[in-house]
């Protein structure tokens, strides 16, 4: 569920608006929320939602996607090329409780001919920056 938004100066943006609903498996948040998921948490949701196509672009293949998830454990953070919404790209880092739980994404979404290389690399660092200070904020604090 998406609880907050901060929206964009530029004309042209992805709007989503609080309280909306979004699926697990397309989309960078949800990949981050499944990501760190516990095993058979992940696996149920998988297998009562299915994994259906939104786009061209979205993981329909529970392989390709379990694999998907195990790259963002490792990197820290997921990207979405028009998973969810064709043409819309997006960026999230987990958000993590005083328990070291994930329990939220902070995600950078917008058009995706703004989400060239240069700028994931970019947005990649300011959203797992931004992750970090909440996480700390809610008590999570890195050995």
């Amino acid at each position: 569920m998406v609880l907050e938004r901060i929206e964009t100066e530029k004309p042209v943006r992805y709007v989503v608006n609080p309280g909306d609903f979004m699926p697990f498996h397309s989309g960078a948040s949800g990949k981050i929320l499944l990501a760190f998921m516990a095993e058979e948490k992940r696996l149920n949701i998988i297998a009562e939602t299915g994994l259906p196509a939104l786009t061209p672009n979205t993981i329909t293949d529970s392989g390709k996607l379990l694999q998907e998830l195990e790259s963002i454990k490792k990197q820290g953070y997921a990207i979405s090329h028009g998973e969810r919404v064709p043409d819309v790209a997006s960026i999230a880092a987990p958000v993590r409780d005083m328990n070291g739980e994930v329990i939220a994404a902070i995600n950078i979404s917008g058009p995706i001919n703004r989400f060239n290389d240069e700028l994931l690399n970019k947005y990649s660092k300011l959203v797992i920056e931004a992750a970090q200070e909440l996480s700390g904020a809610l008590g999570y604090y890195k050995d």
